[in-house]
């Protein structure tokens, strides 16, 4: 007995922004007008929300954190784009020392991007003026913000490691 088709959707990249044609045979055909990150992300976002359905959400683990870096490093701010995945990432349950995760990994990348800008700066800043009477106080302000960012970040870093160190020492029998 075949089945007859009820109903017929017509969908154009005009009043949509994601296409996805999933054939009972045959590749899947995608058709999309958004830039290749953006449609891969909900993509992505939209496997998660299935997967949910079949297993419990995992609660936010600093790995998870350190993936969205990694998985953001296309972007053109790479930091912001993965605090928006973890932020937007809220269907796991949460508890304050997963938050104090998040927040020391992507705040040590942001501030490390921040030492990179002012390295930048610094490096424009030398070449332009070179190292004379008056420029040394700017080009040696320059350094000590580098220096300092650098210092948060690895700081941060170590706190995070500590505290990884420390459940992973609870987790063990």
């Amino acid at each position: 007995m075949a089945r007859a088709r009820t109903r017929t959707a017509v969908a154009s990249l005009d009043t949509h922004c994601l296409i996805v044609a999933v054939p009972k045979q045959g590749p899947a055909e995608v058709s999309s007008n958004l830039p290749r990150p953006v449609a891969a992300s909900a993509l992505r976002q939209l496997a998660n929300a299935l997967d949910t359905d079949r297993r419990p959400p995992a609660p936010l683990d600093p790995s998870n954190v350190r993936a969205a870096l990694d998985f953001t490093s296309h972007e053109p701010d790479q930091v912001l784009a993965a605090l928006r995945d973890v932020l937007l990432d809220t269907k796991p349950p949460r508890n304050p020392e997963q938050a104090l995760a998040a927040a020391r990994i992507i705040l040590a990348a942001h501030a490390h991007q921040l030492a990179a800008l002012v390295e930048a700066d610094l490096a424009e800043a030398r070449s332009r003026w070179g190292l004379t009477r008056s420029s040394r106080g700017l080009l040696t302000g320059y350094d000590n913000a580098r220096r300092a960012l650098h210092t948060y970040a690895d700081r941060l870093a170590a706190e995070q490691a500590l505290a990884e160190s420390a459940a992973n020492e609870r987790a063990e029998p």
